[in-house]
């Protein structure tokens, strides 16, 4: 089926609905929704991403600003989320799938280290990660076992996304998950450089 096609279902479809009281109603808010939600996550990743190189150069004061802005962006109804929130969380999945897809066989030692080493908020975001990627992708048999030992002690309760927090506590979950993001790197270059002195 080419694009036209779909194009032009769709619009059948939307006239078919038009012509019952009221039926295209419901699907306008959805579509006026849609650019306002793409430019609040746009504009999440956009801080994020600067938050994240001001903790690479150890700048914290700096990447709290970044961290601070994200947060106070406002509820996005379309997505059902807060921005800075779900893209924090997203930028942590990219994180390790990325090396995970890259067949980068030291992925788990470097979750394990993250879990070792980051806060609450940033464990329940890992924890959530891995459960998509264990869902979602091909795993070997050991892979499956290590990533369930580390996920098995975290309690169960909603995605970081679901919860109602308020800003403070936005801002807190979003930098501690960005945290555990620059623990995730700094683990792969210390277990590469190891790897390397064996050579």
């Amino acid at each position: 089926m080419t694009n036209p096609d779909i194009r032009e279902r769709f619009a059948r479809y939307l006239a078919e609905q038009s012509n019952r009281g009221l039926g295209i109603i419901p699907l306008a808010p959805t579509r006026a929704l849609a650019p306002i939600s793409r430019g609040l996550m746009a504009g999440a990743t956009n801080l994020l991403t600067k938050a994240l190189r001001a903790l690479e150069a150890d700048d914290e004061a700096r990447a709290r600003q970044f961290v601070e802005r994200a947060a106070a962006l406002p509820y996005d109804d379309h997505e059902e989320r807060h921005p800075g929130v779900a893209m924090a969380q997203q930028e942590l999945f990219t994180e390790i799938v990325d090396i995970l897809e890259d067949c980068e066989d030291h992925w788990v030692a470097a979750v394990a280290d993250v879990f070792a080493a980051a806060q609450e908020q940033a464990r329940f975001a890992l924890r959530d990660v891995l459960n998509d990627i264990l869902q979602d992708f091909s795993l070997t048999d050991d892979e499956r076992r290590r990533v369930r030992h580390l996920i098995r002690d975290i309690p169960q309760r909603a995605e970081l996304c679901d919860l109602d927090l308020d800003l403070q506590a936005r801002a807190s979950a979003i930098f501690e998950i960005l945290e555990a993001v620059i623990i995730f790197r700094d683990a792969l270059d210390e277990i590469h450089a190891l790897e390397d002195d064996e050579e």
